[in-house]
């Protein structure tokens, strides 16, 4: 386990499982986490004293979904990295996703473990990536 906390994450998922796993990854990592099983959850927690390093949302939540959530991230201009997960991939929206500056994205469910950890670590050594969540509000309309 890391002596100290390398970055601050954001978990963004309506499965416990799936917070879970996440968690733990993170957690072992040295990562502080903060866990949501909603977006309503996620703005309260984008409200905390502390910026977040890496968001990772699903795509399909309860109530807002993840899209709705990555629009109100480029319209108050929030500098972090994001992955958006789905169990519902589809090649224009991951597409998407990627062409607007979307770190990754992950297919659920998670099957390789060691991968996932591995990707963790790479996404959170980028305190401050070159790649921000750009121009996404007009191009979601045309989904």
């Amino acid at each position: 386990m890391a002596a100290s906390v390398l970055a601050h994450v954001l978990l963004v998922d309506d499965e416990e499982t799936v917070l879970r796993v996440l968690m733990r990854l993170c957690m072992k990592q040295g990562h502080t986490v903060i866990a949501c099983q909603s977006v309503e959850m996620a703005l309260e927690a984008m409200k905390g004293p502390k910026p977040f390093d890496l968001i990772m949302t699903d795509i399909v939540l309860p109530g807002q979904t993840g899209l709705s959530f990555l629009e109100w991230l480029i319209r108050h201009k929030v500098q972090v990295g994001v992955v958006v997960m789905t169990a519902y991939p589809d090649h224009q929206t991951v597409q998407f996703a990627k062409e607007n500056g979307v770190l990754d994205v992950l297919v659920k469910p998670f099957d390789n473990m060691m991968w996932l950890s591995k990707k963790i670590a790479k996404w959170t050594s980028l305190k401050h990536p070159t790649k921000k969540i750009s121009g996404w509000m007009p191009k979601l309309r045309e989904i």
